[in-house]
């Protein structure tokens, strides 16, 4: 009997635009399986079995070079390292329900998307400078800054939201103000992440989109989550983006929301 230990399939993969690629590697950094290789000056796949397909590469490139693409492939195989080496952080691809709903997989491919009609209304938080009239809802997928490519149609807006990931679960106002007007929002954490891969993206995000002219960043009021605001910051000077208001928004462990200007 023959035993077909790894059969293919038809299932999500990365594909690199070879013509797009420039080589500079960060993509095989980003990448925890190890799947990515810079081979001849372009980065490859080294193996589809390395591949999870969950995209977190995407994020890291600055040319829009990677996709995610659905094609005959060998399966991805749990705990298999590819020869970059990888993070040493295993991901796993994930098929999820919830009622009423069709099956969602997981995943991390770039995508707008119009927000949910307002269910209800939500008074207007008294704080300076925001508006909020009712729930608009998530505009952009994925929403952590890690995986999201500085080139995204999405971006292309007047103002960005810049979260540190728990401030969203300590403001009970923190829809109402910052996913009320439709515009797109970012969530990472300083502690868990690379600060100055932080500021590189940022920097990027910024020059690659003009029409961003406000960045607001909730943050924990709680040392470790200043990182993430520095990070905004000196992204901003390393675009040369002058133009740019930087908003910082501190959220209290006790839930209160307070903004000061250019921090």
């Amino acid at each position: 009997m023959t035993v077909i230990r790894n059969a293919k399939k038809i299932r999500e993969i990365v594909l690199i635009d070879q013509d797009l690629c420039d080589g500079c590697g960060k993509c095989v950094r980003g990448c925890a399986e190890g799947a990515l290789v810079i081979e001849g000056g372009k980065a490859r796949l080294a193996a589809d079995l390395y591949c999870d397909g969950l995209g977190a590469c995407l994020g890291e490139c600055p040319r829009g070079a990677i996709s995610i693409i659905a094609r005959e492939a060998e399966d991805f195989e749990p705990g298999a390292t590819g020869k970059s080496g990888g993070t040493g952080v295993q991901s796993k691809s994930v098929d999820f329900k919830l009622p009423g709903t069709v099956p969602v997989r997981g995943g991390a491919k770039a995508a707008g998307f119009d927000p949910p009609a307002p269910v209800s209304t939500v008074p207007n938080p008294a704080v300076r400078g925001m508006d909020a009239k009712g729930p608009k809802g998530l505009v952009n997928w994925p929403i952590r800054l890690r995986l999201v490519p500085a080139t995204a149609p999405f971006l292309n807006a007047p103002v960005l939201t810049v979260a540190a990931d728990c401030a969203a679960f300590a403001c009970p106002d923190f829809h109402a103000v910052f996913l009320s007007s439709g515009h797109p929002i970012l969530v990472d954490c300083p502690k868990f992440g690379d600060v100055e891969r932080f500021i590189e993206k940022i920097g990027d995000i910024l020059e690659n989109n003009p029409s961003i002219r406000t960045v607001r960043v909730p943050i924990m009021e709680v040392p470790c989550c200043g990182g993430l605001a520095r990070a905004v910051v000196k992204g901003a000077e390393r675009s040369g983006r002058e133009d740019v208001s930087i908003v910082s928004c501190s959220v209290g462990r006790n839930g209160t929301l307070t903004v000061e200007e250019n921090p």
